[in-house]
């Protein structure tokens, strides 16, 4: 029940009984029912489950006949032959429950507790912010200036995005590319400017620890949700280029997987148009796409073999674009276990 915990005040046990197509009746803060094990026979309701959301046993079910129990997500999992993901999906869309999670919830969710009592983590917010050695990025930053470039940044983006870079400190040598959410620094990303390593362990990307970036899309402030489609790439750099010719509402999800909390964000477009990278990882991204439970057209803009966004030109993403496909009418090579 943790997926649906910051929800639970929006979710009703009625509507998803109804949904399922169960015979109850309310008493207290239970709902009767027969109990929907089919091993168990019975002439009298002995099925129930907590609809009270204020419980702490909302959602749970249990039958006094044949000791059958378990949560409203497991039932929507036996009646519906699905995953969790899936079930969780359904429940939010019954239910009509859109947009992110509460941001407290997430934040105790991504950290890590460690101690040794494992004790809960208590609702708290941290403060995001870009390094001490975080400087502003200018054409007089020649090396990093011309990194961005190849990366496909313009001076333009360089300004709206509010991009950096880091010359000494932890982030030593990177470019530094702040991501807001909701007019909030959510985190950033710091990428290595030549490849060069201090060590076997430095990493070419690094993000703040913490914040999951599956959690976003990027950047969520720019769309227009007076238009019916989104754009959807794996990478940041990818979305900034395609964004340099002049494509509106261009996103990334950070990845070759589209989470749940990524979907309620573009559940208010009608049309999906996804551009993955021309590899084994771009079919993964698909494969998710088709997973997507609200009504979607979802079109495929199929880039050359072993190509990203970063590595083609304009000419040759357009023509991708105009011979977009039906996300539907395609075979699945890769096939996801969740």
């Amino acid at each position: 029940m943790h997926r649906l915990k910051p929800f639970k005040h929006n979710i009703s046990i009625e509507k998803i009984l109804d949904s399922l197509n169960m015979d109850y009746k309310r008493r207290g803060k239970e709902l009767l029912a027969f109990c929907p094990n089919e091993d168990h026979i019975e002439t009298a309701p002995s099925w129930s489950i907590n609809a009270e959301p204020n419980s702490k046993r909302f959602g749970i079910h249990y039958c006094f006949g044949c000791g059958y129990r378990g949560s409203v997500i497991s039932l929507v999992k036996k009646y519906r032959n699905c995953n969790d993901v899936k079930a969780v999906k359904f429940i939010k869309a019954i239910c009509g429950i859109s947009g992110i999670v509460d941001e407290d919830y997430l934040l105790e969710q991504s950290l890590n507790d460690k101690s040794e009592d494992k004790k809960k983590i208590l609702y708290k917010r941290i403060k995001i912010a870009l390094p001490d050695e975080f400087k502003k990025l200018t054409s007089k930053s020649e090396k990093y200036f011309t990194y961005a470039i190849q990366r496909g940044l313009t001076e333009e983006s360089i300004k709206k995005f509010k991009v950096g870079f880091c010359h000494t400190g932890y982030y030593w040598n990177r470019l530094i590319m702040p991501i807001y959410f909701q007019g909030n620094l959510y985190s950033f990303l710091a990428r290595n400017n030549d490849y060069r390593r201090r060590c076997k362990k430095d990493k070419r990307v690094l993000y703040v620890p913490g914040p999951k970036m599956s959690f976003i899309v990027w950047p969520y402030d720019d769309l227009d949700f007076d238009l019916d489609y989104v754009i959807i790439v794996e990478g940041l750099f990818d979305a900034i280029k395609i964004l340099s010719w002049d494509y509106e509402n261009v996103i990334t999800v950070f990845g070759n997987k589209i989470s749940e909390e990524q979907e309620e964000l573009i559940r208010p477009f009608k049309n999906i148009y996804l551009v993955p990278d021309g590899d084994d990882g771009g079919e993964i991204l698909k494969d998710y796409a088709k997973g997507l439970v609200y009504d979607h057209n979802v079109f495929v803009i199929e880039l050359p073999e072993n190509q990203d966004p970063g590595s083609i030109s304009e000419d040759v993403f357009e023509k991708c674009f105009n011979n977009k496909k039906n996300l539907f009418s395609q075979k699945v090579r890769v096939k996801i276990k969740y």
